[in-house]
């Protein structure tokens, strides 16, 4: 299985996407001669973003067509955490207005989903857990933590109390045994 990815002035190169998309991404920055810091994805030839950055450790297969023509893209951060979508590849009769429209502002599924998580987190009633003994209340007061906290300290208390008991009883066991040692001298 191959795909062929095109970039700078028609320029191809062969790729084998059967490993992680890591790995791809990582090869064709090599092959390309990019920064490793440079961040890229992959685009079909009508400007549909394969969004493999947001699947770095699935396999290439599982986002990929055999024997398809794919190009190179560039992301880029905009200062207001935006990405922008540049395509390396300068033949203008891929890269045209309606690529360039379809390749713009996209939003991946898995984006979607997570903005629409933040968003439900948000509006609901937010509940502060101070720790494993119970929730604070909406004054400020922990109830059940105080409750919890008398509860241990009684637990504490009871298991030293047993064990003090129960090293008086092997104390007065070892006692008579010492004084018969001692009287058969």
């Amino acid at each position: 299985m191959f795909i062929k990815v095109r970039y700078n002035d028609s320029k191809e190169v062969i790729v084998n996407p059967n490993c992680r998309v890591f790995v791809l991404l990582e090869s064709l920055k090599k092959t390309c001669s990019l920064e490793s810091d440079v961040s890229i994805d992959l685009s079909d030839e009508q400007g549909n973003l394969k969004f493999l950055s947001n699947s770095l450790d699935s396999y290439g297969t599982e986002h990929l067509s055999e024997r398809n023509s794919y190009i190179l893209i560039k992301i880029q951060k905009t200062p207001d955490d935006n990405k922008v979508y540049v395509p390396m590849l300068s033949d203008e009769e891929v890269i045209n207005e309606e690529f360039l429209a379809r390749l713009q502002p996209k939003i991946s599924i898995e984006e979607s989903v997570s903005m629409q998580n933040l968003a439900a987190k948000a509006s609901a009633p937010q509940v502060r857990r101070t720790s494993w003994f119970g929730k604070k209340s909406r004054n400020g007061s922990n109830k059940t933590k105080s409750s919890n906290e008398s509860k241990l300290k009684a637990g504490q208390e009871k298991n030293l109390s047993e064990r003090r008991s129960s090293s008086q009883i092997s104390r007065k066991v070892r006692s008579p045994s010492r004084e018969f040692k001692a009287g058969n001298n």
